[in-house]
């Protein structure tokens, strides 16, 4: 028989940090560029357009010796049955015998590797002095994004919340966000900044230095003319044909990282502004280059920068598997036989 260990959202949370998670994604993308890691082919359906989607992301962490695969479905209405919007799960492998080591609750690891690779945009893309972030969308993710940038850039000690549904609905999401918010900063516990929920989405981006987006939208939020020089944008919630969170002429103006080329223009940011021949897929380069040159993307204080984050299934195996060994060594979740 063979046993599986059962990880859940609360052990999973106890167990890793976000300076952790950025260190693991970091590591994926090296393996990525060092071709240690392979991703797989991305199965996507949608239920209903704007409103219920699957998502399947698998591959193979040879540095880690596992493989492994991570469901995530997404169904907006379940707010109306007192129901998680999103569900996430992974399953993860030994690549020497195929036995399935863990079962995680992928919905906080999710969260952690996202926030983590816009952190690492951020490190890597975002001017050095930048102090304003910008935060569009305040779902579950958008604390963790937020967490994560303050790790990432020690400069930055503002943030504005712009929720595309109104200004009523961000308040009423504002007391969940900072109190988790809090929580995922206990580490940085002197650090200050100031949160304001906002109304006006241009004059906000104009007076942003770093901007994340992270809703479902299919209509752009974002308009070109509204940026100031030198903006660090981290496009996260386009991971499906269709979706569109920024003015296609943002990115025909922008320096443009990915965390995968052929990902990215398929189901990213990238995708709809390729399509119109608004930008060339040779022009698109892959963050993983510069963590390996150890070298900043940023070649000017003026340049705009964007980064579409679709989400590599090698982000979700580093960090699966770190969980994994510190729930063995620390004997956390339940062991199921199979």
């Amino acid at each position: 028989m063979t046993n599986v260990l059962v990880l859940n959202h609360e052990e999973i949370d106890s167990l890793l940090t976000i300076p952790e998670a950025i260190e693991s994604v970091e590591a994926a993308y090296v393996a990525k560029e060092n071709e240690t890691g392979t991703l797989f082919p991305v199965i996507s359906h949608e239920f209903s357009s704007g409103s219920g989607e699957l998502d399947i992301k698998s591959g193979h962490l040879r540095t880690s010796r596992v493989y492994g695969i991570k469901l995530v479905s997404w169904f907006a209405e379940n707010q109306d049955f007192s129901l998680p919007e999103k569900y996430a799960t992974s399953l993860l492998f030994d690549d020497r015998t195929g036995e399935p080591l863990a079962l995680l609750n992928a919905s906080g690891l999710t969260n952690m590797r996202t926030g983590a690779a816009a952190a690492i945009s951020m490190k890597y893309l975002a001017r050095e002095d930048s102090k304003a972030l910008l935060m569009v969308g305040m779902g579950a993710l958008s604390p963790y994004l937020v967490a994560a940038a303050f790790f990432a850039m020690p400069s930055l000690d503002t943030v504005y919340l712009y929720n595309p549904h109104g200004i009523e609905k961000a308040q009423q999401r504002e007391p969940e966000f900072t109190d988790k918010l809090r929580k995922l900063l206990i580490p940085l516990k002197d650090k200050k900044y100031t949160i304001s929920i906002i109304e006006n989405l241009p004059e906000t981006v104009a007076k942003s230095d770093i901007i994340v987006t992270a809703t479902p939208s299919r209509i752009p939020l974002l308009m070109a003319d509204w940026l100031k020089p030198g903006t660090h944008i981290c496009a996260i919630g386009s991971d499906l044909r269709g979706k569109q969170e920024l003015d296609s002429f943002i990115l025909n103006k922008a320096v443009i990282y990915v965390d995968d080329k052929n990902q990215a223009s398929d189901i990213g940011e990238t995708e709809i502004p390729l399509r119109h021949g608004l930008i060339r897929l040779d022009s698109i380069k892959e963050i993983s280059e510069l963590i390996v040159a150890k070298e900043r993307g940023r070649k000017t204080e003026e340049e705009i920068t964007v980064f579409d984050a679709t989400g590599i299934a090698l982000q979700d195996l580093s960090i699966s598997k770190r969980i994994y060994d510190l729930a063995v060594r620390a004997n956390i979740g339940i062991s199921v036989g199979l």
